[in-house]
């Protein structure tokens, strides 16, 4: 069972957060989330337990609990949610359409030449007067 292992202190190891889990059986693996940038923790992480009545039990004992001074937030993980309404990062350029100038028709306002509103209607330009110096 995964569980997501929220408000944890910024020092907190995943060595302690093993150590802290392991009292409520067999720890597969525990991973803390780290910011790219700043290289310091999020605050929160992954813990994954062998059984999921260890899971269930780790999950009423640790939940509300205080842990390295600050309170803990545990639940069972969710499936991370999929990206780009549904599409997968792969599918997003897919038949090249990057919205460049060859492919501007392909979104356009679906208007026919006949019905285009006059808001949007091309104008013509107005021809440039050349002033003498």
């Amino acid at each position: 069972m995964n569980l997501f292992v929220a408000s944890l202190n910024y020092d907190t190891t995943a060595e302690s957060l093993e150590k802290l889990f392991s009292q409520y059986g067999k720890v597969s693996s525990t991973k803390i989330i780290w910011d790219k940038v700043t290289n310091q923790s999020k605050g929160y992480g992954f813990v994954e337990m062998a059984n999921d009545d260890e899971g269930r039990a780790a999950i009423a004992a640790l939940e509300g609990s205080e842990f390295e001074g600050r309170t803990l937030q545990v639940r069972e993980s969710q499936p991370k949610p999929k990206s780009n309404n549904g599409r997968d990062r792969n599918d997003r350029n897919r038949n090249n359409d990057r919205g460049s100038y060859n492919n501007r028709n392909s979104r356009s306002n679906n208007y026919s030449n006949d019905d285009t509103p006059a808001s949007i209607r091309k104008r013509p330009r107005r021809p440039r007067i050349k002033m003498d110096e």
